[in-house]
Order: structure tokens, then sequence, then C-alpha cells
């Protein structure tokens, strides 16, 4: 996709968006005192006048760091913390919120998973047919008997019942066919594409035929009208049917939002999953708090009988005055394993020297937001090896490292 705006989150921009009202008013962009704006999101704001990003900070701007910023905000959709979803997908109209295309895409990708539009495909309803010629299923022994006297000579067999074959018309198959895969395009993760493209090979081995077409989507609904359905499909009719309504109001005024405001606990679940976050081994040292106030470090690392403790720092400057931290989370573990600030950068290194009083010990690293989101998903350990050669070179507390 082409974006007319590339920006990064908690940057400062200048105050020429064209939809600024509706980006101040949900608090994407934050007017500063010199007029300027920061930047308060990462991820997509479509509009009819303009299409924006936000990667994350520290991110480099590249086609490969836009399609990942993409694909992650896709990945963890459902991402949640204390119950409350970290990253939003709606869309707008000028009237308010109506309802955004990633609903209809989990509804569409429902009904194709569950093989409820080619359910004639595996019929479970079975009904007799009394026949001379051989069908290669069962037959019924008793009503063979009987429907000989009444039809003569044949064999009476069980046979699914095709007959719910109610997807009339090769035009409404197409146009069901080409909407999910529009969707799925556009809301899909990788992984729901290749499901997508195995269950379509699927049906097609099972003998069904359809196509992807260019759908007119002036005329669509009436071909949708036209098309009479059974029962069982008519759920797949009917949100067809308010898909494409839905689609022309936006053509009208829509904005869509795909976004996090609250990245920072993203880039914290992230830092669990790729630095191998533990939850039994913050019990297992019997983590004491300290007598300042609770103290609760995002990670806890435990690996290949490894083990270190970091806080994900994603707002903080690389300078700030982390003498809370490094006294505060060095009690709480009696200075036994390592204590790492993140912060996020271009790479992953060390930050100047360790900083230390008598058996107290701080590492501030560098970490490289790119690497972490590329190990989340290709489940590498690039990022956790840099963080343990870091350790092993500059801690007093490098054993086993």
């Amino acid at each position: 996709m082409y974006y007319d705006k590339i920006i990064i989150d908690s940057s400062e921009v200048e105050n020429d968006f064209i939809d600024i009202e509706f980006l101040l008013k949900k608090e994407i962009l934050i007017k500063l005192p010199n007029g300027n704006l920061k930047v308060n999101f990462v991820g997509e704001v479509i509009t009819p006048n303009s299409k924006i990003i936000s990667l994350p900070k520290k991110f480099r701007v590249n086609q490969s760091n836009i399609d990942l910023t993409v694909n992650v905000l896709k990945t963890f959709r459902s991402l949640t913390k204390d119950g409350k979803s970290l990253i939003e997908n709606k869309s707008f109209t000028s009237g308010g919120e109506i309802t955004s295309g990633v609903q209809y895409f989990k509804t569409f990708k429902k009904f194709f998973f569950d093989h409820i539009t080619y359910d004639f495909i595996t019929p479970k309803k079975k009904v007799n047919k009394h026949t001379s010629i051989p069908m290669g299923a069962p037959f019924d022994v008793v009503q063979t008997e009987i429907n000989s006297e009444r039809f003569g000579g044949g064999l009476t067999y069980k046979l699914k019942d095709k007959s719910n074959l109610n997807w009339k018309g090769i035009s409404l198959s197409n146009i069901y066919y080409s909407t999910c895969k529009d969707l799925f395009d556009e809301f899909g993760t990788k992984e729901d594409n290749v499901e997508f493209g195995s269950v379509t090979s699927y049906y097609k081995a099972k003998g069904h035929q359809f196509e992807y077409i260019n759908i007119d989507e002036e005329f669509v609904i009436d071909e949708i009208n036209k098309s009479e359905v059974g029962a069982v499909h008519l759920a797949i009719k009917s949100n067809l049917i308010n898909y494409y309504k839905h689609k022309s109001v936006n053509e009208k005024y829509n904005i869509r939002i795909f976004y996090s405001k609250n990245f920072e606990y993203v880039w914290e679940h992230f830092c669990r999953v790729v630095l191998k976050h533990n939850e039994k081994f913050k019990k297992k040292i019997d983590w004491v708090e300290s007598n300042y106030k609770s103290s609760n470090p995002d990670v806890f690392s435990d690996f290949d009988n490894k083990m270190f403790i970091a806080d994900c720092k994603y707002y903080n400057d690389i300078n700030s005055d982390y003498t809370k931290e490094m006294y505060e989370y060095n009690e709480c573990q009696n200075n036994k394993y390592p204590i790492i600030i993140l912060v996020p950068s271009h790479e992953t290194i060390i930050f100047n020297e360790p900083r230390r009083h008598n058996e107290v010990e701080l590492l501030i690293v560098k970490i490289s937001l790119e690497e972490v989101i590329n190990n989340v998903i290709d489940g590498e350990n690039e990022v956790l090896d840099k963080i343990y050669s870091i350790i092993r070179n500059n801690s007093i507390r490098n054993l086993n490292f």
C-alpha cells in the first residue's frame, strides 16, 4: 500500500495533516505548546483524504519495516492487557463508529473455514435411491425388497443428500469467494492466507467450481439479492449484503484505524516472548518487594540455565536516571542475577560502562526493536543471544553465560 505520510511513534511532526480534527480527537496525535504535533500511535490511519502509517519508535523507514509493522499488528490484534485490547481496529464515519472491516473478515473467515458455504460437499443427511445403476455405496436390504416390488429390479442405496446445494448461480459463489479473498488479503495474517489457500484447494479437489472476479460494487448488492439460497446460506447472503452496504458508506466518508496507542505494552509483551520470560523464575528466586514501592520488572528470563532480569523502557531516554531501578531491583533479589534496562534503538549493544556501587550492578542496553519484532515473527533467538553476549562480556554476574 502507498502511504501519503510515514511517521514514527513518539516523534514530533509538523501540523499539516488533512484530517487533523479526527486525529486530535482520537488522541492519535497530540498538540504540543509550540504548535507541532507528537505522534501517539503505531499503526495505520486510512481516510478518504490520506493514508498514514506510524512505525514503532527507532524504526528505520523502509518498505520492509512498513510490512513488518502491519504484519505484527495483524498477527497480535487480539493482544490484551488487564482485559483491554491493546490494538484497535475500527471504522468511523462522520456519524460515528461503524462495523469495521476486520469484523467482516472474522465473520467470513468463520464461514469459509467451517465449510458452511460448501456443506453439500459432505452433507450429513442421507436419502434412499432405488436404481439399477451401481452407485458404489451401501444398499439397504429391506428397502431394496420393498422398492423392488414397487419400482422393479435394482438396489436401494443410502446416498448423501445433495439437494441442499442451495448455492444456486455461479455468480453468487464467485462473489462470495472473491469477497473472502479480498478480506483475507487485507486483514489476514500470513498463516490465515496459507490456510485460506489450503481450504480453497480442498474445495476445488471436491469438484466445486468458483473463480476470483473483480466485483462491480455499484451492482453487487442487486446481484446478491437476485440469488436464491437455502436456510443454511441465509447468514452468508445477509452478511454479504451488509458488507457491501458498509463499503458504500465508507466510500462517502470513512476513516479506518488499525493501531495501538499503548505500544509500550505491546513492546513489553514482545520482549517477554523473545527473552524467554518465565513467571516461575520470579517465584523460584523468592523475589522480595522493595521497601519503596511495588517492584515489577517486565522480564524474568530463565532459559538454558541462564537467568537475568530486565525492565523495558519504551518511552525513556537512554540517558534517564535509573537510580531507582539500580538499587530497588538489586535489593529485591539480593544482588544475585544480572539486572538490565532495555531501551529501544537501531541496534542491540551495551550503553556505556555498567553502573556499579559495591555489590549493586545495572546494565543499560540499547535493544533493536526491529530485531525483537522479527524474532517474535520468525521464532529465532538472535536478540537473546546478543543479550547473553552482553552479560558475558560486561556483568560481574556472568556465571553460566
